[in-house]
């Protein structure tokens, strides 16, 4: 298995990834996407390529087009509101 790790940084994506036998599922987790839909199009795009079993949004919806993106992804998807 494989641990990947996608971080956005400025306007970089980075993605760090670890060889292990610990894991038995890929989750992504993403934070503070506020209203930035192209990045987190870009970070789903990642996602999807990585078969990705489950996807954990820590937030924040701050409007419906990150909603609409979260609501049709490929993977299932765990939210929380954030704190907007």
């Amino acid at each position: 298995m494989e641990f990947v790790f996608v971080m956005w940084l400025g306007n970089s994506l980075y993605i760090f990834k670890r060889k292990s036998v610990a894991f038995c599922m890929k989750i992504a987790i993403i934070s503070d996407v506020h209203d930035n839909a192209h990045n987190l199009v870009q970070a789903l795009e990642a996602i999807y390529e990585r078969d990705v079993e489950k996807i954990i949004f820590l937030g924040d919806f701050a409007g419906a087009a990150i909603a609409n993106l979260l609501v049709s992804s490929k993977v299932p998807v765990f939210a929380i509101w954030g704190n907007i």
